[in-house]
């Protein structure tokens, strides 16, 4: 399995604020390189099974029990990304 993502999309930017989204490369790179603007790649979100989210908030809600405090920071993290 190739879990290595590839970008769905390429937002071009300029620092007052506008923006511009490509779906192929080479149509941001031209715009990018046409208005002198910056390029960067969009990636699909990751998403979490409902499993998967009980499973994480259980972990965070009985971090002290189990002993697993030290991970609840970074899983609270994630929840959050994911919303």
């Amino acid at each position: 399995m190739n879990d290595k993502q590839e970008p769905v999309a390429w937002r071009v930017f300029d620092t007052d604020g506008s923006e511009a989204v490509y779906v192929l490369k080479e149509e941001a790179s031209a715009a990018a390189y046409e208005m002198n603007w910056s390029i960067e790649p969009l990636y699909r979100a990751p998403a979490l099974t409902d499993e998967e989210l009980a499973a994480i908030a259980g972990a965070i809600a009985s971090e002290h029990a189990r002993g697993a405090w030290q991970w609840a920071a970074t899983l609270r993290s994630l929840l959050e990304r994911l919303k």
